[in-house]
């Protein structure tokens, strides 16, 4: 399932032009399967039963999941929440200012996925990483701004975490369809930057939103740069028998040494008729570099981490992704950047 973990309404005081009824319409336009619909909190007081959540086209259907959530805007940083159902959002309103550990108690409460946005950028995440189950690595289609992010990701992934990565477009604002209407010097940003760039891949079970935030909670998540760039999936075999069993979010037990063959797979592409360059990136330095050519949908490898070893993967795929219709401009800011899949472990504890 394609979808944006991170876009706003008018119900954000600092969006244009983003009605939520053109907004659900968008996303499906633009081949989104689910959404998360992100206002600021701040914005409303915390209310956003009384506003977003209430809008009439706020609701889920055959062809969009919509996930309960809000941007938790804070002077310490900012975090996406994500539930499947409504929740009492002023119950974490109400700790904004509280210690990680406040904010770690209400947000098990309240049973969130909680996410640290944009955590390197000018509203830096200045709470603990043990309090959020995902971090956003890949926000909007600028791709250069995400860099540090990755560090910090690759970091918390080494202290032991096994923590998601995901993205989001961040988008604030729409097309202007008519006049009067609201004129802000980011009209122009939906040409560069609009839902589904990037776009976050969960493996779900089903399609419905308590689907969509476990795959979350498990790692099951790959990002592409647009819904319809090709997105990465990376898979292992748990023994030495070429049989790929095990995926992105997973934990093997490796207890003696020995090799362990992993795949990499160019899923959404009918038809693969481009060049490009995968990173294959070991405890968060590059192990190798692999070339897909056109015609081509997997490379397999395989390394030897050790017995008793900590060690994780990831990949990322540069090379030119595919436009988003509504939004033709926004590969170019993407560059080079196609996808990015999340960590696959060994000799993880949790």
């Amino acid at each position: 399932m394609a979808g944006d973990l991170h876009v706003h309404t008018n119900y954000s005081t600092d969006a244009s032009n983003r009605p939520m009824a053109d907004v659900i319409a968008t996303a499906k336009n633009n081949g989104l399967d689910f959404l998360g619909v992100t206002d600021h909190d701040n914005h409303v007081d915390g209310d956003l039963a009384g506003n977003t959540w209430s809008d009439p086209a706020y609701k889920s259907d055959d062809e969009l999941v919509v996930l309960f959530g809000a941007e938790w805007t804070t002077s310490k940083g900012h975090a996406n929440t994500f539930s499947a159902k409504p929740y009492n959002h002023q119950a974490l309103y109400a700790v904004r200012d509280g210690l990680s550990t406040e904010v770690e108690q209400v947000v098990k409460s309240l049973g969130l996925h909680f996410s640290a946005n944009h955590p390197a950028s000018g509203d830096p995440w200045g709470y603990g990483y043990d309090v959020v189950r995902s971090i956003e690595v890949w926000q909007s289609s600028v791709w250069f701004l995400n860099t540090n992010a990755q560090t910090i990701w690759d970091d918390q992934i080494r202290t032991g975490r096994r923590m998601t990565g995901r993205g989001g477009s961040d988008s604030h604002h729409g097309y202007i369809k008519s006049f009067p209407t609201r004129i802000d010097p980011n009209n122009f940003q939906p040409f560069v930057n609009a839902m589904g760039t990037p776009t976050t891949w969960v493996r779900a079970r089903s399609r419905d939103a308590e689907s969509v935030i476990d795959a979350l909670n498990a790692g099951r998540v790959s990002i592409s740069a647009t819904p319809q760039s090709p997105r990465l999936v990376l898979t292992a075999a748990s023994e030495s028998n070429g049989i790929f069993d095990l995926g992105m979010g997973d934990n093997l037990v490796l207890k003696e040494d020995r090799p362990v063959q992993l795949k990499i797979e160019l899923e959404n592409t009918e038809v693969q008729t481009k060049f490009y360059r995968l990173e294959v990136i070991r405890d968060g330095s590059v192990l190798t570099t692999l070339n897909v050519f056109p015609g081509q949908t997997s490379v397999t490898f395989t390394d030897q981490p050790g017995a008793n070893t900590r060690t994780y993967y990831r990949v990322t795929m540069q090379g030119l992704s595919t436009p988003l219709v509504d939004s033709p401009g926004s590969f170019i800011p993407s560059l080079p950047m196609v996808a990015i899949s999340n960590p696959f472990y060994i000799n993880y504890q949790n």
